[in-house]
Formats: C-alpha cells, structure tokens, sequence
C-alpha cells in the first residue's frame, strides 16, 4: 500500500512538474512572438490608413549639392500619404537646374490654397518622375519666408519642415 502511495505522489509530482514546463514553454513562446510583433509593427504601420497624410515643405537656399540625397531619403519613407514642397529660396547656384534635371520638373500654373504673406512667386513645377513632388521657385526672402511660401502650397493639415542637406531615416514621418 505504501509503493502505490509512494507511486501516485510521484505521478502527480511529475505530472505537476511537466504542467508547469509546459506553461512556462508556452508563455516564452507568447512572449517572443509579441515582442516579433512590436518589432514588425514598424512595418506595417507605414500601411496604416488611418495616418493623416503629411506635407513636408523643404526650405533650399543654393544647396545643389545635397537637395537630391535629401529628397531621395524623404521619398524612401515608409510613410503612407505625403507630399513633399521643395522651396527654392532664390539660390544663386544650380538648385533649381538639379531638381529640373534629377526629378524631370514640368512648370504648372497650380495655385496657393492659402493667403500666406511671402515674396513673390516666380514659378511652380510638378515632378514628372516623382508625382508627389511640388517644387515653388520665390526670391530670396530667407527661412521663414520660404516655409510661408511652402506652407501656401500645403495640401495636407499636418506639415513637417526639415532642412534641405538633412537625411532622413524610412520611419522618420512614422515617429
């Protein structure tokens, strides 16, 4: 009588043992697989449809060297909807020829949606190549007066402003 008393409480240890093995394989098991998922969660919230689009206006004053890297980095996003307003500042160098060459820019007529005080206007121009890509030529009126001019021209409520030379990451707009 005692080796089966001494038989079912080793049963019922081992069984308990095995019970508590088993939880804790699987709440490891849920564990990395939410932590695979918060990481993908970068991924594919870029796809999210209910991300407000976003106008990125890019005040450039002679900065031909580095207003293709940049624009090459902001069109990389994994954003879903954005366009991008590249104000060219009155630059004295070839800012406006590289943007004309690089994204094949067509002149357009296309109109300030908003009364925004700015110096004058010279041209607009679409990018054949990248149609999320408006490009406004103005005079020289600086920083804040380019970002006014580029604000005008915003189709979307929510706006982000980065420099012409900055280089952004694929998830910059997501954050």
């Amino acid at each position: 009588m005692e080796r089966i008393a001494e038989a079912f409480l080793g049963a019922y240890l081992l069984g308990y043992v095995i019970y508590y093995l088993l939880f804790f394989v699987c709440a490891l098991f849920c564990i990395v697989a939410h932590r695979l998922r918060l990481l993908s969660a970068r991924h594919e919230t870029a796809a999210d449809v209910w991300l407000p689009p976003v106008s990125v206006i890019i005040p450039a004053h002679n900065e031909e060297k580095v207003i293709c890297n940049s624009l090459r980095s902001v069109f990389g996003s994994r954003y879903p909807v954005f366009e991008v307003i590249v104000v060219n500042d009155g630059s004295t160098d070839r800012t406006l020829e590289v943007l004309r060459e690089e994204f094949h820019l067509v002149r357009t007529t296309r109109p300030p949606l908003l009364k925004v005080p700015c110096r004058p206007i010279r041209a607009t121009f679409v990018s054949a190549k990248e149609p999320r890509l408006l490009v406004v030529d103005k005079e020289n009126g600086g920083r804040a007066d380019a970002l006014n001019a580029g604000l005008a021209f915003s189709r979307y409520h929510l706006v982000v402003c980065i420099d012409a030379d900055s280089v952004v990451e694929p998830d910059s707009l997501l954050r």
